[in-house]
Order: C-alpha cells, then sequence, then structure tokens
C-alpha cells in the first residue's frame, strides 16, 4: 500500500480475516485500526531477511522530504517544501524558502518498535513533535506512527530521502 499516490482511494469491508503463510491460525479484524496493529504485529515477528538498519544512521545520512503526514487529516502538502536534516549530533535543520528551524531528535531503541522523538523550536512544526514509532526504515523510506493514548487515534509521518 505504501506505494499508492495521495489520490487513490482503497476501501474494505469488514470483517476480514488474515492468516500468516505460516500459520493455520486466523485473525478476525473488524476496524481499520485492528487492521494497522494486525500489520504492525506481523512486520514486528518477522525474522528473515538482511540485518534492520539503524534509524539513526539512516536518517544522518542526507536529505529528505516529508512523503506523508496524517495528523486528524492528510497533511503532506504543509510540509511539501521542507527539507530535513539529521545530524549525528542529534540536531536537526528544516528549511523551506531558505528560512531554518532548528531542533533536536532522539533515538530511543530501548523499545520495540524503535521510537524517533522530534522537538523544533517555534511552532511551525509542532505537529511533528511527538514520540514515533518505527514501523519501516529502509535506506531512503522511514515510516512512522504515533497514537493518542487519549482519543485513540493513529497519526503517520514518512520521510523519503531526497
Amino acid at each position: 500500500m505504501h506505494d499508492l499516490d495521495a489520490n487513490t482511494v482503497v476501501g474494505m469491508v469488514y470483517p476480514l480475516s488474515l492468516k500468516k503463510t505460516n500459520s493455520t491460525a486466523t485473525v478476525t479484524v473488524t476496524n481499520n485500526n485492528q487492521l494497522e496493529d494486525a500489520i504492525d504485529n506481523a512486520v514486528s515477528e518477522c525474522t528473515t531477511g538482511p540485518m534492520p538498519l539503524e534509524l539513526e544512521d539512516v536518517l544522518a545520512s542526507g536529505t529528505w522530504h516529508v512523503s506523508y503526514c496524517y495528523y486528524s487529516y492528510d497533511e503532506t502538502s504543509y510540509y511539501a517544501n521542507y527539507s530535513f536534516t539529521f545530524n549525528s549530533n542529534e540536531t536537526v535543520t528544516a528549511v523551506k524558502n531558505n528560512v531554518t528551524t532548528y531542533g533536536h531528535w532522539d533515538v530511543h531503541d530501548e523499545y520495540s518498535p524503535v521510537r524517533l522523538d522530534l522537538n523544533f523550536d517555534g511552532s511551525a512544526l509542532e505537529d511533528l513533535e511527538t514520540n514515533w514509532r518505527a514501523l519501516e526504515v529502509t535506506s531512503t523510506y522511514v515510516r512512522l506512527k504515533s497514537d493518542s493514548s487519549s482519543s485513540g487515534l493513529y497519526y503517520y509521518l514518512s520521510f523519503t530521502k531526497n
């Protein structure tokens, strides 16, 4: 689904029955939150493939842009002209139209999945300031998720390397 463009609409009719390829057991999901949790659980149980990339090393290896941001609604266009640089000293710069916003970032690898905290000076990027769980990390793409414990809503943020 990550390859779908922003204008593609996908619909599902619940309940869905999911089955892992290495199991005969099925899981029934009845809403989007349960589906997202089932996918997250399946990804976290995956033990095949190469060693996972370290989030710190990936982010500090170039400049990035927000390729997807959902925070109550699709806010991707709001971040369209920002270029993010994550420095190895845990500082981050976000540049838009020659205006630089400074901040800090920190990866907490004592959790599973790994968590990313972002903090920026000022309020222009305040929606990005949360405790993000890393769902997918490749050398050119980072997909994050956060949930609001009070509302039960999920928020999503994806960075793609420039």
